[in-house]
């Protein structure tokens, strides 16, 4: 079995489950795009029987023969996962100022985990890349280390360099560098960097994770590479693809094999920057509702745009509060205050959006 090319395979056979933008479902036909047996078995199930012929290893379901050939090869592909156990531990109330619970927990396993490492291999030394106001840092710094930050935008390396007043943890510079490809920035970096050093990153976004990959390889000083990636989706475009994947050439020769290399693209990087299973499970009914209806407005919403030839552009970068979410009549009643819609149209476009709805 070749993990990767199967994986492919796998991808490429089910490119229309993620292959298109969730909220332009209706306007470009996607329901058409699934195979009619699909389509019946999934409209037969409520949320629970979907977890259980999906998710349980143990599910005794009869499901179509299309579907169960679909869950023996993705559990095929499955591979062991070594998870790290959680820490209890909890920021001071005076450490954890303006940080959010998720923040939180991810700086305080994050640093837990680069202590365990870096301990093991006798590193004293840390680079943190995409520091931000230094959150990451500090915890670090209260184990220890001896940390540089490294930050792309000047705004949050000046307001990292004002959290040294009054804050003993925040013992470490912030430097601004924005990290690219470039030969400068490769320089740069080096002599920053001490002798042993680890470099660290968290929410290492796009671009990022393959530029560190590779900058990892060229300079001496870096003995060790922990990072956290996020948003893969966000990485440069080229013709047919992307600047920087896939990296892996076995994988970038099975992929320009496959019989469409092109689904390939931005949203099945998308796949992996989801939720986890396990947030899914422990998910509700209201908040899958909401879900649902949060998908489903705006796919109606998109639908009757582009047939009025109408450009949507949010008022700010959230679309509105989740109680517009709550039935299609808050909905469509609110659709002024979260998009610049003409006010000579907003009351005709609205009515427009129920009558779709309702259809």
């Amino acid at each position: 079995m070749n993990h990767l090319e199967d994986s492919v395979k796998f991808l490429t056979k089910y490119s229309w489950i993620y292959d298109f933008k969730v909220t332009n479902i209706l306007s470009d036909k996607i329901l058409e795009e699934i195979p009619s047996d699909w389509l019946r078995f999934l409209k037969s199930l409520t949320i629970e029987d979907f977890n259980e012929v999906f998710l349980n290893t143990e599910n005794t379901k009869n499901v179509p023969e299309e579907i169960a050939n679909f869950i023996e090869s993705y559990r095929m592909l499955k591979t062991p996962i070594t998870k790290c156990t959680l820490s209890n531990h909890s920021l001071s109330n005076m450490h954890k100022r303006g940080i959010s619970l998720k923040k939180e927990h991810e700086i305080v396993n994050f640093a837990n985990f680069i202590e365990q490492r870096c301990l093991h291999s006798d590193i004293k030394n840390i680079l943190d890349i995409g520091s931000g106001l230094g959150y990451l840092g500090e915890e670090l710094t209260r184990k220890g280390f001896k940390v540089l930050g490294v930050e792309g935008s000047e705004g949050h390396s000046e307001r990292a360099e004002k959290r040294k007043d009054g804050n003993k943890s925040h013992n470490f510079d912030t430097v601004h560098l924005k990290i690219d490809d470039s030969q400068e920035c490769l320089l740069k970096l080096s002599s920053l960097t001490s002798e042993k050093s680890c470099i660290v990153g968290l929410h290492c976004c796009g671009d990022l994770t393959p530029q560190l990959l590779k900058m990892f390889t060229e300079i001496d000083q870096f003995s060790s590479l922990m990072l956290v990636s996020c948003c893969y989706h966000k990485m440069s475009p080229v013709k047919d693809g992307f600047e920087n994947f896939p990296l892996s050439s076995e994988l970038k020769s099975a992929v320009e094999k496959s019989d469409k290399p092109g689904a390939f693209n931005g949203f099945m990087l998308r796949l992996g920057a989801q939720e986890t299973v396990k947030r899914w499970l422990d998910m509700g009914l209201d908040e899958h509702k909401k879900h649902m209806n949060n998908v489903g407005f705006r796919a109606v919403l998109e639908k009757v745009a582009i047939e009025n030839d109408i450009v949507l552009k949010k008022k700010k970068r959230k679309g509105g509060m989740q109680s517009d979410f709550d039935n299609i009549d808050a909905f469509k009643d609110n659709l002024a205050k979260r998009y610049k819609i003409d006010e000579t149209v907003v009351e005709n476009f609205s009515e427009l959006v129920l009558e779709c709805f309702q259809e």
